[in-house]
């Protein structure tokens, strides 16, 4: 049965039950979710950028979604007599707890439950309350739990180079089955570049300046699409001492060099090409190795190409 409506209207105007919102996101600097497995996410604002566990960029996109489910959290009905005491048992068994900070002070817990039976709603309770309620987003239809998710790899930034053309020194990329296709451009600034083979060092007098300053531009934000996890670490380690297809070191104006390193990803989705035959690889994305080597990440040929290039493309053409 329904709670009736006095109830519920009782419930509703103790305001501090139901009180779930923070309205002023934009003062809010930290952000801590901690599930029943010990898992937990610290979210942190310095200087206009989030930071993840104190170590790790936080993808913005993911944030400001957090952060505008937190300004809109909205009450949609209290939970019903009947099923309350399930719903709060499950709370204290598989919740998501989360505090939220406003310069520095606690401002707000409350606790992240599942998805309501029809899905278009998420059991929440308020820490010190006992009134678990039914919460949505006004004008949104789902349920809000994947918003407050304690995976580590889904905070984490996926940016593989993300540079300012005028903070670029110099990008090398190298070939190691093509050895002289393998080269060095250098930004020198007010529109000069230089351009070297890495086979002799020898430098390059003649080239297309236009497609240096294309490719050097081309390092402003290339992600990743993908953590992969599910592999053990005699295959990382496998993949790691393959051949790859590409290295490529981006050092900036500081001298601190940043490497992907790209590989051949087995065909896995069995895709064909034109004549019906099966493609040696998967023809959509290749492994790579990012952070110094300690993450293995699907990356796209089609978010990469423009930067996996070899020295002829810069040479005039025959």
């Amino acid at each position: 049965e329904i709670w009736s409506w006095l109830e519920f209207r009782r419930v509703l105007f103790r305001s501090e039950l139901r009180d779930f919102a923070v309205e002023d996101t934009a003062s809010i600097t930290k952000i801590f979710l901690a599930d029943k497995n010990n898992k937990t996410i610290t979210l942190v604002r310095k200087d206009g950028f989030w930071t993840v566990n104190n170590v790790f960029a936080a993808r913005k996109d993911l944030v400001d979604v957090l952060l505008k489910t937190i300004c809109r959290l909205n009450v949609k009905a209290p939970v019903s007599k009947s099923t309350h005491n399930t719903i709060v048992k499950a709370l204290a068994t598989s919740s998501v707890k989360v505090e939220i900070y406003q310069k520095e002070k606690l401002v707000k817990t409350f606790y992240v439950g599942g998805a309501t039976p029809d899905n278009l709603g998420t059991y929440m309770l308020l820490e010190g309350s006992a009134a678990p309620f039914i919460m949505d987003i006004p004008g949104f239809f789902g349920y809000l739990t994947s918003r407050f998710t304690t995976d580590l790899n889904d905070w984490r930034d996926h940016s593989v180079f993300r540079y300012n053309f005028a903070d670029i020194e110099n990008v090398e990329v190298k070939f190691p089955t093509a050895p002289t296709q393998s080269f060095r451009a250098s930004n020198l600034s007010n529109n000069h570049f230089r351009l070297e083979s890495l086979t002799d060092g020898k430098q390059i007098l003649h080239f297309d300046t236009i497609a240096v300053k294309e490719f050097l531009g081309s390092f402003k934000r290339l992600n990743f699409e993908s953590f992969i996890t599910d592999v053990s670490q005699k295959r990382r380690d496998s993949i790691l001492n393959s051949t790859p297809i590409a290295i490529i070191t981006v050092t900036d104006k500081t001298g601190t060099k940043n490497t992907a390193k790209f590989f051949y990803k087995p065909n896995f989705p069995k895709k064909q090409n034109q004549d019906g035959e099966l493609f040696p690889y998967d023809p959509d994305r290749m492994y790579a190795f990012v952070n110094q080597d300690k993450d293995l990440v699907n990356a796209q040929y089609f978010v990469f190409d423009p930067v996996i290039k070899e020295l002829a493309s810069f040479l005039p053409k025959k």
